[in-house]
């Protein structure tokens, strides 16, 4: 069994990462929401079981906290 992390989107759909700028674009920095976040390695493919190292840098956010969200394919987060 192999686990898929990406960012990048489905062929004609919008991917994790564009649905987070989207929602970010539309709140505004008006809401005091607005942050540019890049992930490093954008998409990695492993077995399972197998560790795996992927950076999370902010440019513009000071967080003491972020959260990670893992979602299997064809599923939806819950």
């Amino acid at each position: 069994m192999e686990t898929v992390v990406t960012t990048l989107p489905r062929e004609g759909g919008v991917g994790p990462s564009q649905k987070m700028l989207l929602l970010l674009l539309l709140l505004g920095p008006g809401s005091g929401l607005s942050a540019v976040v890049s992930q490093h390695p954008s998409r990695v493919i492993c077995k399972s079981g197998t560790s795996v190292k992927i950076e999370c840098r902010s440019l513009d956010f000071q967080a003491t906290t972020m959260f990670w969200y893992h979602q299997l394919r064809k599923q939806a987060l819950c």
